[in-house]
């Protein structure tokens, strides 16, 4: 490691060349109301697993003033790794309104990631109390590869392809680096094109645990089978919802391919860890179900109306294959198959 550093008063600079790290480090020591002020310009920075963990207690410790000052920030680093998992290229600037005080919200003014298969960008503050104040995050990303993109954070053999773009809203109760999954509440959508999903069980069930974004990360790297044995190619997936008290509510989550589609709504609760899901999975959609593939397709239809538009239709209800109630939790998912001719026989008549 070569490392040189300089000093006058209260201001740093280091410069540092090592395996692990390359660039400048300067920082100017926090004075009567102006906070610290970390300015890094890297190369790359390559952090070991181990060193990661310590790095998270550094930001969120355990007992701490809430109403403390964050660091103003200017961060450049051309290459970040944290264990296995490569980030890419980051770009973040942050800090107060007036960097020599530390009154009013601290804003996330600028946030880029640029990944191998894609990009990020957000904005977001944090407005301190003495409860903790409140934090509030916009995040926008667009998908070109979202295989390589997980690939690259070391989530493997999961999505092939599936170009596509996501956008968020969210906010919840305390300071930017204690998130809160309680009082987590916004709104979330996603789409994605043409793609495969991998290493699928038979049926709806792994796919619908995909659709939980906490379970995706806890599970992604299982042994899953194929609802098709080569896996199941898609044309399109959407989801949206909003999030209240960290429980996200979907009307209709749609996975459409040409071996099936699926379509999925209810309630993920990411506090609990539990499911309350119902699913429809349905066989190919040929030119004679048009009308039902643009009737999933449409995100303003949520599923229950979707089953009562096309259930009494004969010609759409012979393509019906099963619906399923999901429930339980996240790491044991409980699948309720419910026989929808048999239902559809035995309804009352008016």
């Amino acid at each position: 490691v070569e490392a040189n550093v300089y000093s006058q008063g209260p201001h740093w600079l280091a410069s540092i060349q090592s395996e692990d790290i390359s660039g400048t480090v300067e920082f100017e020591e926090a004075q009567d109301e102006a906070p610290l002020s970390l300015t890094m310009k890297l190369q790359r920075l390559h952090i070991p697993d181990t060193a990661a963990e310590d790095l998270d207690g550094l930001i969120r410790p355990q007992h701490v003033d809430r109403r403390r000052k964050l660091p103003n920030l200017s961060l450049r680093i051309d290459d970040l790794k944290i264990g296995t998992r490569r980030i890419g290229k980051v770009d973040l600037m942050a800090g107060y309104k007036f960097p020599k005080t530390s009154i009013g919200p601290w804003e996330i003014q600028r946030l880029s990631v640029f990944n191998v298969g894609g990009s990020l960008h957000g904005t977001g503050r944090w407005l301190p109390d003495d409860l903790g104040g409140k934090t509030t995050i916009h995040l926008r990303g667009e998908v070109e590869d979202a295989g390589r993109t997980l690939q690259s954070l070391d989530i493997r053999e999961v999505v092939r392809r599936a170009p596509g773009s996501f956008t968020a809203e969210l906010s919840w109760k305390g300071p930017i680096t204690e998130f809160n999954t309680e009082t987590l509440c916004g709104n979330i959508r996603l789409d994605a094109q043409r793609g495969s999903l991998l290493q699928v069980e038979p049926g709806a069930g792994r796919i619908l645990s995909l659709l939980s974004m906490q379970h995706l990360l806890r599970r992604l790297q299982l042994d899953f089978r194929d609802v098709v044995s080569r896996g199941f190619d898609f044309d399109a997936i959407h989801s949206s919802g909003t999030l209240t008290d960290g429980i996200f509510h979907t009307e209709k989550t749609t996975v459409v391919g040409s071996s099936a589609a699926i379509v999925i709504g209810g309630n993920i609760d990411f506090v609990r860890d539990t499911l309350d899901l119902k699913a429809l999975v349905l066989p190919s959609i040929n030119a004679e179900g048009a009308s039902l593939a643009l009737a999933i397709a449409n995100p303003a239809i949520g599923i229950s109306t979707l089953i009562a538009q096309w259930m009494l239709k004969d010609q759409i209800s012979e393509l019906f294959s099963t619906e399923y109630v999901v429930s339980g939790t996240f790491a044991e998912p409980t699948l309720e198959k419910v026989d929808l001719h048999h239902d559809a026989k035995t309804a009352p008549k008016n």
